[in-house]
């Protein structure tokens, strides 16, 4: 097949995103069945594409990541709209051509940042306190988002989010991580929104949980508001990433008021099929229970999106997983919504993983 160059794109924040969308040239032209089905599948999937030394001999597992998408697309199984975290590397990178998806959306890299206003009543002075450059705070952004998402379906806009300098902590703040709101065209015109992120880690961060939370809270607020203020409130959203809650308390009541603060509340995929009886396998059961990863519904005033099954493409592998996360896919029949104007009775509540 012919090679389709990517194309340039301009980013709706108002800032131009060289070769941040476009026609991917694959191996294999990725095969959207014309069924004209609204139905969509995502796999979230922190794929550990960090820099040497930080995380050396990623080469293999990268290249094994981007064959594997590309033999599952050959089989029909691929899922068919993909968000990676911590593709940091052109090894990483890389998976977009090799993965056999047509279409890429790249985030930011660290110097293309236009990064977000802090919260109303948090100053970068406030975060700043007490910085530690031993630990990577204060010294600046050595690379980018890390974050791609990749699809069958044709991405026609994409709206970009950098989380502000300060709003970090620990090593994390040495890569300029946000968020990617995209806009896909499914079969027979249908539009559905997709976005990604990879917040503020805890423990990896080498600074303490307060100071590790404090970053968090103050990211996902301004994801929050991103969200909010970008998407289109008529269309489904999917978000899916590393939002690395795990059992923190702190974090977790966080994401339970980020959920609730979005127009109409966003649900836990994950939740709304265990709260169907459906059984997950033992490799899915292990990507929830590690509480980072997350794909979460927000249905739009025009659509809704119902997960249907829950599969791992990414799982243990034997013992010797691709990545330090698992990956997980789910899959969504797209329909009509509820009215906006449901009774508040009518809509599940988020709530908390119990596996």
């Amino acid at each position: 097949m012919a090679a389709l160059g990517l194309t340039l794109a301009a980013d709706t924040t108002g800032a131009t995103q060289g070769q941040s969308i476009g026609a991917m040239p694959t191996t294999r032209s990725a095969d959207v069945r014309g069924s004209g089905r609204a139905d969509v599948s995502m796999l979230t999937y922190n794929v550990h594409g960090l820099p040497w030394p930080i995380a050396p001999r990623r080469t293999a597992a990268l290249a094994a990541i981007g064959r594997h998408l590309l033999d599952l697309h050959r089989q029909g199984k691929a899922p068919r709209v993909a968000v990676l975290q911590e593709a940091f590397t052109a090894e990483a990178k890389a998976i977009a051509r090799t993965s056999g998806y047509r279409y890429a959306a790249f985030g930011r890299d660290k110097a293309g940042r236009y990064p977000a206003p802090l919260p109303a009543g948090v100053t970068a002075a406030s975060l700043d306190a007490g910085a530690h450059w031993w630990k990577g705070e204060g010294v600046g952004k050595w690379t980018g988002s890390g974050l791609v998402i990749l699809s069958d379906y044709p991405i026609v806009d994409v709206r970009q989010l950098t989380y502000s300098a300060s709003a970090c902590a620990g090593y994390d703040c040495l890569a300029a991580k946000g968020a990617m709101l995209a806009t896909l065209k499914l079969p027979a015109g249908a539009l559905l929104e997709i976005a990604t992120t990879h917040l503020n880690s805890r423990h990896a961060t080498g600074v303490d949980d307060e100071r590790a939370n404090r970053g968090w809270m103050v990211q996902i607020a301004e994801l929050r508001d991103f969200i909010a203020s970008r998407r289109n409130a008529a269309l489904p959203l999917l978000l899916g990433g590393d939002l690395n809650v795990g059992g923190d308390i702190v974090r977790r009541l966080g994401l339970a008021d980020f959920a609730a603060a979005l127009g109409g509340g966003a649900r836990d995929g994950m939740q709304v099929l265990k709260a169907g009886g459906a059984s997950l396998d033992q490799d899915t059961v292990r990507a929830v229970e590690h509480g980072k990863d997350w794909e979460l519904i927000l249905d739009g005033a025009a659509g809704k999106l119902t997960p249907e099954r829950a599969w791992t493409p990414f799982g243990a592998n034997g013992g010797a997983p691709l990545s330090d996360h698992l990956g997980f896919a789910l899959a969504y029949a797209v329909g009509a919504s509820m009215s906006k104007h449901a009774p508040a009775a009518s809509r599940q509540r988020f709530s908390f993983r119990n596996t």
